[in-house]
């Protein structure tokens, strides 16, 4: 069953057409976020993810302006583009390789769907636990508990294939459709 998300997931650009959009150069391509609060080790995430050779970091501080700022301070180079809040994270995610997230949430899906491959890092409290619970047991998403694990979780997602989701998911049936057909 199909849950909630952005619908534009399921018709994302493709990964050449994103990348061109946001005119990123060729190499590897790695999202770190802190959710829409723009929360976790999500510095910490940028400098393990600037270790990559050649990579450039899209780095989301969601509303949090005090990182936004942090972000922008610390690491001006051309490989890391640090954005507040944004409304295009279909175009965002569809140019990534990678999405490091700190919040372990609907973002997860949404990476699956247009194939970067998620890993989840940086800010395990409240409901993150259990869904890294879930993401170990599953499979679904790789799960680093400290920088060593996310290095090795990068190069590890780095070499797998990229398959999105969006074909496949999008002829399951919605959860509103299967609510209300059990309300009528």
């Amino acid at each position: 069953m199909r849950g909630l998300y952005d619908e534009r997931f399921l018709a994302a650009p493709d990964e050449e057409a994103a990348r061109r959009s946001l005119d990123l150069p060729d190499g590897p391509v790695i999202a770190v976020s802190g959710g829409g609060w723009g929360v976790g080790d999500v510095d910490g995430a940028v400098r393990v993810a600037l270790e990559t050779e050649g990579a450039t970091v899209i780095a989301l501080a969601g509303r949090n302006d005090r990182l936004l700022a942090r972000l922008r301070a610390t690491f001006p180079s051309q490989r890391v583009r640090a954005l507040a809040f944004v409304d295009d994270l279909v175009t965002v995610l569809a140019a990534s390789d990678v999405l490091v997230h700190s919040t372990a949430g609907l973002t997860v899906l949404e990476a699956l769907l247009v194939g970067c491959r998620p890993i989840s890092y940086g800010w395990s409290v409240g409901h993150v636990r259990v869904n890294e619970h879930a993401f170990r047991r599953t499979h679904i998403a790789r799960v680093a508990r400290n920088t060593d694990e996310l290095r090795k979780a990068i190069a590890e997602a780095l070499v797998e294939e990229r398959r999105p989701l969006a074909p496949t998911f999008a002829r399951l049936p919605s959860a509103a459709d299967r609510i209300l057909a059990l309300v009528e």
